[in-house]
């Protein structure tokens, strides 16, 4: 055996020695200590302040380092001095370090240099990522986001996305290529498609999109992200959220009632759709019908919205020269995509319920349509709307969401007066 070998076998053995001692005295909680103190320094420096010793403790660290270890009293020792204790014993030559690798039946690296490894195994399952994602077309975007997310603690997602990553009960690879997929299948449904539908033909399990799934979350900061969304905090947020990703929270029909508009097509020839307005009848409209829809114009500068369709109805008889359209309570995707083909060329006049769920229809349009009319909602006609119908202090807690100042003010009267009232009682 040559000379290093065999000095190295003879500190092997050394150490295994010294550790069989240490672990014959009552050391764990010493030991644990100097393990901590040293992957904080990654290296044999710092001191060590140990409180509430027992009277084993005590006496091991009065015999190795021949100082007075008063009973009650914090004992500080710097990990040099715990190293150095053992020159001149039968241990002499021993190291911190490898005692401490020997002592717990594992490596010891320093913070720094397991911060630095977890960085590298990123940076690796990122490349991974891009090369899985490299294969389908257009999702350089979905890449750039996991990177981030990933790797910038200030990104929006990064809690999420990293609990993804440490949990061994989750493939964070799995789930993004689950992504990835779902992503296509909602951009070939313009029309939208139900929730259950997407999650089966993006994943093979129709429930992977339910409420606390891992997709559904990783679902939301993406699109929220990819499309320029709010996260939403709320069911009805997220609904509404979910339908302009073109997610159908239920199975009916996207539909839209409206009156007085005209389609053209991408060569600028009209659709047909005059002729309704022409004999004063409203046109309910499908996604079908927005297929090879280029534009919309309407019959009147101003197209008058209303939430109820009583009232879009009543409209229409006695005003045939505006054009109209009914949201039927919440839009949903196709109403948006209607008013943003009409939004460039004409104004918007709003009206709904005084609820509410109604005020916040009407906020969530403004925000939308910053030039959206919504003088129909005043105080004065709150008052003449108002209906025997008590609204609860659950809803009524809704309001503290306006950002609309005039919304606001009906929405301060609203608290005060606690009641509902109804766009058809005006």
């Amino acid at each position: 055996m040559h000379t290093f070998e065999a000095n190295e076998a003879k500190l092997e053995r050394l150490h295994l020695e010294c550790v069989q001692y240490l672990k014959s005295n009552e050391t764990e909680r010493i030991m644990k200590g100097l393990w901590a103190k040293y992957r904080s320094y990654g290296d044999v420096m710092g001191i060590l302040t140990l409180s509430n010793l027992t009277e084993n403790e005590r006496l091991f660290l009065r015999g190795l380092l021949k100082k007075k270890v008063t009973p009650g009293v914090s004992f500080r020792v710097s990990l040099k001095a715990f190293e150095d204790a053992f020159v001149g014993t039968v241990y002499e030559g021993v190291s911190l370090p490898r005692l401490l690798e020997g002592y717990f039946g594992k490596p010891i690296e320093s913070k720094k240099e397991g911060l630095t490894k977890a960085l590298r195994a990123k940076q690796d399952f990122i490349e991974s990522i891009k090369v899985m994602l490299a294969k389908e077309q257009n999702t350089h975007h979905l890449a750039q986001w996991v990177s981030e997310a990933l790797l910038n603690s200030q990104h929006k997602a990064y809690k999420l996305v990293n609990g993804f990553y440490m949990d061994a009960q989750v493939s964070l690879e799995g789930l993004i290529g689950d992504l990835e997929a779902l992503i296509r299948c909602l951009e070939a449904h313009e029309g939208g498609i139900g929730i259950p539908v997407a999650a089966g033909v993006a994943t093979g399990n129709p429930h992977a999109l339910d409420r606390g799934m891992p997709l559904r979350k990783l679902l939301v900061y993406y699109g929220s992200e990819r499309y320029g969304l709010e996260i939403p905090k709320t069911l009805h947020e997220t609904d509404v959220f979910f339908e302009m990703l073109n997610l159908n929270v239920d199975e009916s029909p996207r539909l839209v009632l409206t009156y007085g508009l005209e389609a053209f097509d991408v060569e600028g020839r009209r659709m047909g759709w005059d002729i309704f307005s022409a004999r004063c009848e409203p046109l309910n409209l499908s996604t079908q019908n927005l297929k090879s829809v280029r534009s919309l114009r309407a019959i009147s500068d101003n197209i008058w919205c209303y939430e109820n369709p009583s009232t879009f109805f009543r409209s229409i008889q006695k005003s045939p020269q505006n054009a109209a359209i009914c949201t039927s309570g919440q839009p949903n995707l196709l109403v948006y995509k209607v008013l943003d083909k009409l939004v460039d060329r004409h104004g918007f006049v709003y009206s709904g319920d005084f609820d509410p769920e109604g005020l916040l229809i009407a906020n969530r349009l403004k925000n939308r349509y910053l030039r959206m009319d919504l003088s129909f909602f005043s105080v004065e006609n709150y008052h003449l709307a108002l209906s025997n119908e008590v609204i609860s202090e659950t809803r009524l807690k809704q309001l503290k969401q306006l950002t609309d100042a005039g919304l606001q003010l009906v929405g301060a009267e609203m608290r005060c007066v606690k009641r509902a009232g109804y766009e058809e009682r005006l």
